[in-house]
């Protein structure tokens, strides 16, 4: 089964204050560059969705085995900027949305939800009982997806769907409900 991870980094930062992705983490790299690199220790293909203007991250990273991703609608929301990737990756039987900001997630817990999932399943893991990202979304969500626009995000079709196909994965990874917003949450 064809799955890739969408990696959404179109966003502006404005609780940080800055470009949170470029954002030094104890690891002494960028919040977006160990992001990436958990994604591709995982060996899974992925694509990453910026903003249409956003020429400092994407020629950085344009040489990281991903496609990029220019996403003119990005100003509109997470909703918008997912609209956009999911188009890039209609050719995937099921794709992994994940956040930039989040760069504790294990490669592990990429593997163990690309393998759980399937074109008509959302899979969401589960560190102790609370639910997490990234989530895989199957291919039958796709037109769903597209028709996003808003800064709500795959929320609603995770609520649409939850009791017909959303399946709860358990995960020993604390990093899938730690992401980044202010410069605090990276200490």
């Amino acid at each position: 089964m064809s799955i890739g991870v969408l990696l959404l980094a179109a966003g502006r930062s404005r609780r940080f204050g800055q470009d949170k992705r470029l954002a030094l983490l104890s690891n002494g790299k960028t919040i977006i560059q160990t992001t990436i690199d958990q994604i591709k220790i995982s060996g899974l293909p992925f694509k990453i969705c910026v903003a249409s203007d956003d020429v400092l991250v994407s020629e950085k990273f344009q040489c990281a085995g991903a496609e990029i991703i220019f996403c003119s609608r990005s100003h509109r929301g997470i909703g918008a900027t997912l609209s956009e990737g999911i188009e890039a990756a209609a050719h995937w039987q099921a794709t992994l949305i994940a956040l930039a900001d989040m760069p504790w997630v294990a490669s592990s817990t990429y593997l163990t939800l690309s393998r759980a999932a399937s074109s008509d399943s959302i899979c969401v893991p589960e560190f102790r009982g609370s639910r997490g990202n990234p989530v895989a979304l199957g291919s039958s969500f796709y037109p769903e997806l597209r028709a996003l626009d808003t800064d709500i995000g795959a929320r609603q079709v995770l609520e649409k769907w939850q009791n017909e196909h959303l399946r709860l994965i358990p995960v020993n990874d604390a990093g899938v409900l730690r992401d980044v917003d202010t410069p605090q949450d990276v200490i």
